[in-house]
């Protein structure tokens, strides 16, 4: 991955859980227009210096905040030790990810 790609990750990510594959997970830039949701969004802010914040739903239904490091490892974003996907698609708006390590349907039990 060029800097230049590795740019365009800095900023703030939202999930787009409606946009979601079997194996993909999708991000959209935390401005756009997302319809409703009962529960918050899982969020990723990736700072330009390799910070991230990563926020998640907590039981008070609030956004619950963790801090580390971030890095781009070929075509993989990882987010701290243990937290690695593969890019699929990186757009100026749209942020698509993969667990490499979640089996899908098709790869059997």
């Amino acid at each position: 991955m060029s800097g230049d790609e590795r740019g365009e990750l800095v900023g703030d990510w939202a999930h787009s859980f409606e946009e979601d594959g079997e194996r993909t997970l999708v991000f959209r830039r935390d401005d756009f227009p997302f319809p409703p949701a009962r529960r918050p969004r899982e969020a990723l802010c990736l700072e330009p210096d390799g910070g991230v914040r990563l926020g998640r739903p907590g039981p008070a239904d609030r956004r619950e905040w963790t801090s580390g490091r971030w890095g781009v490892d070929g075509g993989r974003l990882v987010l701290g030790p243990g937290e690695v996907f593969d890019i699929v698609q990186l757009a100026p708006d749209r942020l698509e990810l993969s667990r490499s390590d979640q089996p899908g349907p098709e790869d059997g039990p």
